[in-house]
């Protein structure tokens, strides 16, 4: 189970992803997108402080819940957050973990992750009934803290794919991700390659081979055969001579001899 240690560190990294969101949007004008390596560290750390020290609870049907059912209720009666209604109509989404997510990222683009996450925290003995005593939440200071380092990010622009697949799974990766996979792709594709080569030239090699020995065995059986004969006093058939009789010899144009 992760510490206070970690707790203040994942506090502090997302001080920091904020920080830099910020000032990346500041400098550069263009909107966050999906493809940004900060929005992945944000919403991860963010889920991270949702899930710290949150109560085991399970839904009528045996489902465990999330952070998902804690938001929901913590909106539940305030007034109609569009974010819910978005989640709840995504078919795509088949588990708490998975809403959860995709309203975080609907906050996000429409710049209300802080007033949301601020009035499921009104309540403190709501948020306790979902909450060990460790939780960030329950603490004045750094629930203070948390939502006005969110508060900043209301000055960032998102653009953000409001159907990506997979958030049942994990956080849809940032374009620097994919291209690291694609990369180790085309190097595994290349390796593999390399050896598909590298076998065929030894398969070329071992036929070459094969060839050689077959043709020095030929001529291993030829010069055996050859010195069997030698040895049984076997030699060539003699040429076709004279006929005894007619002395005529046969040849292309006469096959037979006169005399026959």
């Amino acid at each position: 189970m992760p510490g206070a240690t970690e707790l203040q560190r994942v506090l502090a990294d997302l001080r920091g992803t904020v920080s830099a969101l910020t000032r990346g949007y500041r400098d550069q004008g263009r909107p966050v997108t999906d493809g940004s390596p900060e929005l992945l560290a944000l919403c991860a750390r963010l889920e991270f402080l949702l899930q710290f020290d949150l109560k085991e609870k399970r839904s009528l049907w045996g489902q465990r819940q999330d952070y998902w059912d804690f938001l929901c209720q913590g909106l539940r009666g305030r007034h109609e957050h569009q974010g819910i209604t978005h989640v709840r109509h995504l078919p795509q989404l088949r588990t708490p973990l998975g809403r959860g997510r995709a309203l975080l990222r609907y906050c996000l683009a429409r710049r209300q992750l802080a007033e949301t996450l601020q009035l499921c925290l009104l309540d403190p003995q709501a948020t306790r009934a979902w909450y060990h005593a460790r939780s960030p939440f329950l603490d004045p200071q750094l629930c203070a803290d948390l939502l006005a380092c969110l508060y900043d990010l209301d000055g960032v622009a998102f653009c953000l794919d409001p159907q990506p697949p997979g958030l049942d799974a994990g956080w849809p990766p940032s374009t620097a991700r994919c291209q690291q996979d694609v990369q180790r792709l085309a190097q595994a594709e290349h390796e593999a390659l390399a050896r598909e080569q590298a076998a065929r030239e030894e398969l070329g090699r071992q036929r070459e081979v094969e060839r050689e020995v077959k043709g020095r065995l030929l001529e291993l059986l030829r010069e055996k055969d050859s010195l069997w004969q030698q040895s049984e006093g076997i030699g060539a058939p003699p040429a076709p001579g004279p006929c005894a009789r007619c002395r005529s010899t046969a040849g292309p144009l006469a096959r037979r001899h006169q005399c026959r």
